[in-house]
């Protein structure tokens, strides 16, 4: 589960640079300071919605089993049984992976929690007025400086509310620049590994301080006299995560080259729809693959010598698998056969022991052979909701990454039988159904258990 996540991490990670980089490629000089701040700020949502988007801009997909049946044997002969333990060596590395990202996320929430502590130190130690509805804090701070409702102001310095600098920490707390700046430290927290969220976080700074800058200026403050106020105010000093300063020597020199810039004109408002094809590329690089052609569908496999499905499907025509777990009308496609393959979530060549049936979540799931329900678990890290069916003579079914299960452990059931739903629990990118046919303790291919004409009415 854990790996999903970091998984997950990466893709919103990758998705926030491509924002970030069009923001500085196209927007970071032009002077629609409010519509820059919407931008950057919609880049955090659109980061962790476009990953688990899954729209389909092609059409070529595989819809039945009838379609795929005769890839599966006209291509694949039956794959040698690989034991499952092969599967384990390839992710080793994922726990430590998870350790350090779990260490960083604390370290980064650990210093937002420092920063708003010394915050309410200072409102502690200090003598509070409130003007306009919002609180002036008298304290030991070396500048004037800003955060949600409260403006802090050193002792020593005694500034009425026309003076330039509570006019610019006013529209601070108007704009409310603070609630942006908690969202940006807690997603710092959450893709501390990714360099373009420091960044970003100085790009939006910038823009709350041309805000401010704005609007005090447009208040008739001459621009002349607000530069020279700025240049006298500049204190380098480590500026709390949460707050606004009008001296800050980190964006001093840009807001003086904005102040001096003029105003950008609107037929560059057009620029903005540089973001419709970055937002297309974004989304459909996270799309989900769907089978286009046969050569996009088949693993490597070798032959196995001695083929015992002959002698396992005369023992009964109903103890033994025989049929689609999905209704071939219900069915998606078939994503993913048995054999070698790219595994979807950690991208190594892995041993896939079954056949994922991709259909929508809640579609039915049917019993393919007359059993006994010996397992029914729910666990996060693999298999999410699963069962297994025995039916005799040492053959039994799995079914993984169910929605739910319409049957209970040691109840009887019937081949058609419906056994639960379509799901997407588990180690799963998608809702589909991880179907396996298990012979004396062997995975076997469970495409040679499915008859090419169904007699079973239920199914």
């Amino acid at each position: 589960m854990m790996s999903n996540l970091i998984i997950y991490l990466l893709k919103v990670s990758a998705v926030f640079s491509l924002f970030t980089l069009t923001y500085i490629v196209f927007f970071r000089k032009l002077t629609f300071h409010g519509l820059n701040r919407i931008i950057l700020l919609l880049s955090i949502p659109l980061s962790f919605l476009i990953p688990v988007l899954n729209i389909d801009f092609h059409s070529s997909i595989i819809h039945s089993i009838e379609a795929t049946e005769w890839i599966e044997d006209e291509f694949f002969p039956v794959i040698n049984e690989v034991k499952e333990t092969t599967e384990s060596a390839s992710i080793s590395f994922w726990p430590y992976l998870q350790y350090f990202y779990g260490i960083g996320l604390l370290v980064y929430l650990l210093i937002l929690i420092v920063s708003v502590c010394k915050l309410f130190q200072y409102t502690r130690s200090s003598v509070n007025s409130s003007f306009q509805g919002y609180s002036i804090v008298k304290s030991n701070v070396r500048s004037v400086f800003s955060c949600f409702k409260w403006i802090f102001v050193p002792e020593n310095q005694h500034l009425d509310s026309d003076h330039p600098m509570m006019k610019h920490e006013l529209a601070h707390i108007r704009l409310k620049h603070s609630v942006d700046l908690l969202a940006t430290e807690l997603f710092i927290a959450i893709t501390w590994f990714n360099p373009f969220v420091f960044l970003f976080r100085r790009l939006l700074r910038s823009v709350h301080e041309f805000q401010a800058d704005e609007q005090v200026i447009a208040n008739s403050t001459s621009k002349s006299e607000y530069l020279s106020l700025m240049l006298k105010s500049v204190i380098p000093e480590e500026r709390l995560s949460l707050t606004s300063s009008f001296g800050s020597s980190n964006t001093m020199k840009i807001r003086v080259e904005m102040l001096a810039k003029k105003k950008s004109k609107r037929l560059k408002l057009g620029i903005y729809s540089s973001l419709i094809p970055v937002l297309m590329l974004s989304t459909m690089a996270f799309k989900q693959s769907h089978i286009s052609k046969v050569e996009d569908y088949l693993p490597e496999f070798s032959v196995l010598e001695s083929d015992s499905v002959e002698e396992l499907l005369a023992i009964s025509d109903n103890a033994v698998p025989s049929i689609s777990p999905i209704k071939d009308e219900d069915l998606t496609r078939l994503s993913s056969g048995y054999g070698y393959r790219i595994h979807p979530i950690f991208k190594v060549r892995k041993f896939h022991s079954g056949v994922d049936f991709a259909a929508p979540k809640g579609t039915n799931i049917y019993a393919t052979a007359d059993g006994i329900i010996v397992l029914l678990k729910s666990d996060f890290d693999k298999f999410g909701k699963h069962m297994q069916i025995n039916h005799g003579n040492g053959v039994s079914t799995f079914y993984a990454h169910m929605d739910g299960f319409e049957v209970q452990a040691g109840q009887k059931v019937k081949k058609g039988d419906i056994i639960g739903f379509v799901g997407n629990t588990g180690k799963s990118t998608a809702p589909h159904l991880h179907y396996e046919v298990i012979v004396n303790g062997e995975k076997v291919n469970p495409v040679k258990y499915m008859k090419p004409k169904r007699d079973n009415s239920k199914n």
